[in-house]
């Protein structure tokens, strides 16, 4: 095969010898196989920073390779080949693009090669060249076995735990991680860290968490903190276990279940054991733990106390505690006192505390004073507070004053306040002054000063510094100075009431600065009452002051101001704002606005409501019955009836029954009777009863009963008892 090369440097023609090599100065080129191309010599110049462009022949194609980065050895950059193919004596020429994706630098050896990939295309392109000593390989040039098999006819695979190739004859190969043995066939144990083990022996050189053993075959006792040792198995405890390998469990009652490693003997005990192995009670009620060594309680729990902890405390003492050795209370319980807190405090100690040794009350409830709060404060002290040692009232009552509060303030200090030491009043009643308030201000002082020489409010009506003058005409009440009255008689207003409110309503009162009514007489609104509500307002109703709206209208009218007309048929002439009646709607009419006639609907039909918005009868217009939603005819001699056989009134007075087709008694009064036939205005001489079916005694022309006459027949006469 001829293989002809191309370079851009110097335009020389080369050729590969039959050999595979072939010379140009002292460079040797050979071709080389990746995939299912084949890649045949390779040039490149003596520096790779000097090359351009280098052609290649490649199966009948020629590739020219141009570089975008002179320097051509960075990473991950463009490179762009120029495809020559020669076809039936026809050049023909494509492009195609390369990427480099990755460069290896030796420089021991000064070796480099270049890894590309096409654009969207594969396989892979690898060159490889020696910088200054470039060649290419043009084909296989030594009798040898491939990689991955030996022997004398290459037959023998390598073992698949071979790291690489093995040895061309005997198959003998450095083993891959996880195998050992002369042709690494055996797998590493199961738990060797790593899956490393030795290639000769298959021992482990480290072992997995929690296991030991030189294959690392056993695993580590449960009760090993981490891993063992790899030979013994050997191992710091976790709490809870002991023994050289952690195999064996603590007693249950070592304090946060640790013991030593070595004895197995509790490091401490949980309250209420005792000894080595803590397997033995503690004497007595302890407070906590007790002595390690002989039980006995080092704090006697709460309601006990003695050297082991088995008496009990007095039961009044505070907090159950009491003296480790004698019993005695530290603190007593409320109410209690004494060394064994065995006695009761005085009943007027506030909140039952009183001192533990004596007795004496802490403090005193309300009205009680002394060592003991056995006596009683006086009784105008305020609050019943008093005192403690004294018995003097901290405060008095009102009216009331010294150190006792048993003195009576002057009859006119105000609110009943006198100085508590001198009974002087802090202020007087009005009309009264001086010191305890004994004086009488001028008659027409509201209050005046202390020595009564000045007025410091007058009375109404009255102004000036003695209120000797009186306020302006119609100032009902005024400022001392009279400058400025403070109200007005009804009908007048501004600073001195001098003004006419005007058409005002209720008493005619008015705002006294503005001179706004605060209210209108019925028929007007406005601020001064000045402008007529609308004509159509209920006239016994005013209309709204300031917009003059109407609060109700008169029959037959609706809307804010009244101008509109109700339906004629609304019950009363009464409607809404929306029209609507507010009574219903007269008889024989119905809708919202009663503007449709029931007897429309339901023929003879008088009084109707819609129903689902269906008209329904509810009463039909006589002589006529309602059944169902039907109106039919009453019996002939009825003038109203509820049924068919059920007349409500007959059409004359001479008829009854419930059909009205029985006559009257006779002896009826004028022969008329109601619909049961008891006759409506009495009956004739001679006859009682509600029928008049029944005879008076004959000395009466008229009766009562049979015993009673209202008027004598001829002959008789009324006789008295």
């Amino acid at each position: 095969m001829v293989i002809t090369v191309k370079h851009a440097y110097n335009e020389v023609l080369e050729q590969c010898n039959s050999d595979g090599y072939f010379e140009r100065g002292k460079k040797k080129r050979h071709s080389w196989r990746v995939g299912v191309h084949e890649y045949v010599c390779t040039t490149y110049a003596a520096s790779a920073t000097d090359r351009t462009w280098t052609e290649y022949i490649l199966n009948g194609q020629i590739i020219r390779n141009k570089y975008l980065n002179k320097n051509g050895l960075s990473n991950n950059f463009l490179e762009f080949f120029e495809i020559y193919t020669l076809d039936g004596g026809k050049l023909f020429k494509e492009k195609a693009t390369f990427r480099r994706i990755a460069v290896k630098w030796n420089s021991n050896n000064i070796e480099f090669y270049n890894m590309y990939k096409t654009m969207g295309m594969e396989p892979m392109i690898k060159m490889i060249a020696h910088t200054f000593l470039a060649y290419a390989l043009c084909g296989k040039h030594e009798s040898e076995c491939s990689n991955g098999t030996y022997g004398e006819n290459c037959s023998e695979i390598c073992s698949a735990g071979c790291n690489k190739q093995c040895d061309k004859e005997t198959g003998d190969c450095v083993c891959k991680s996880g195998y050992w043995g002369s042709f690494c066939n055996r797998t590493c144990p199961l738990h060797c860290k790593k899956n490393l083990c030795n290639s000769n022996t298959g021992d482990c050189y480290s072992c997995n968490h929690r296991y030991y053993g030189v294959k690392c075959q056993d695993r580590c006792a449960v009760g090993c903190l981490e891993s063992c040792n790899m030979a013994s198995g050997l191992c710091f405890c976790k709490p809870g276990f002991y023994s050289a390998n952690c195999s064996l469990q603590c007693q249950s009652d070592c304090a946060q279940n640790e013991c030593l490693q070595e004895t197995g003997h509790c490091k401490s005990c949980n309250d209420g054991k005792y000894g080595v192995f803590c397997d033995l009670e503690c004497f007595g009620s302890c407070n906590g733990s007790c002595d390690r060594n002989n039980g006995i309680c080092g704090i006697c729990a709460k309601h006990w106390f003695d050297t082991n902890c088995n008496q009990t405390c007095p039961n009044n003492c505070g907090d159950g505690t009491c003296d480790r050795f004698t019993g005695e209370c530290k603190t007593c319980i409320d109410n209690t006192f004494g060394t064994y807190c065995n006695q009761t405090c005085p009943r007027n100690c506030k909140e039952g505390l009183c001192d533990m040794v004596t007795g004496e009350c802490e403090h005193c409830l309300k009205n009680t004073f002394g060592t003991y709060c056995n006596q009683t404060c006086p009784r105008n002290c305020k609050e019943g507070l008093c005192d403690r040692v004294t018995g003097e009232c901290e405060h008095c009552l009102k009216n009331t004053f010294g150190t006792y509060c048993n003195q009576t303030c002057p009859r006119n200090c105000k609110e009943g306040l006198c100085d508590r030491v001198t009974g002087e009043c802090e202020h007087c009643l009005k009309n009264t002054f001086g010191t305890y308030c004994n004086q009488t201000c001028p008659v027409t002082c509201e209050t005046c000063n202390k020595n009564g020489e000045k007025c410091t409010n007058c009375k109404k009506g009255y102004m000036g510094n003695v209120c000797t003058e009186t306020c302006p005409d119609h100032c009902v009440d005024c400022d001392q100075s009279g400058y400025k009255c403070n109200s007005c008689e009804d009908g007048w207003f501004a600073v001195k009431c001098e003004s006419d409110c005007g058409r005002c309503g209720g008493n005619g009162s008015c705002d006294i600065t503005t001179g706004d009514c605060h209210l209108c007489s019925v028929g007007y609104f406005g601020n001064s009452c000045n402008k007529k509500c609308n004509e159509f307002c209920d006239s016994g109703k005013p209309c709204n002051k300031i917009t003059g709206k109407c609060q109700d209208c008169a029959s037959g009218r609706y809307g804010e101001y009244c101008t509109e007309l109700c339906s004629r048929n609304c019950k009363n002439l009464k409607c809404f704002s929306n029209q609507s009646c507010v009574y219903g709607c007269e008889n024989g009419f119905f809708g919202s606005y009663c503007d449709s006639h029931c007897s429309a609907a339901v023929p003879s039909c008088n009084q109707c409501e819609l129903v689902n918005n269906v008209p329904v009868c509810q009463r039909c217009a006589d002589p006529l019955y309602l059944e169902g939603s039907t109106c039919f005819e009453c019996p002939v001699n009825c003038s109203s009836c509820s049924s068919s056989v059920k007349c409500l009134e007959c059409k004359t007075k001479r008829f009854y029954g419930d059909t009205c087709n029985i006559t009257c008694n006779k002896d009826c009064l004028n022969r008329t009777c109601d619909i049961s036939g008891q006759c409506i205005h009495g009956c004739d001489d001679g006859k009682y009863g509600s029928r008049c079916d029944q005879d008076c005694p004959s000395r009466c022309r008229t009766c009562h009963n049979s015993s009673v006459c209202l008027e004598c027949a001829d002959g008789y006469s009324y006789f008295r008892h």
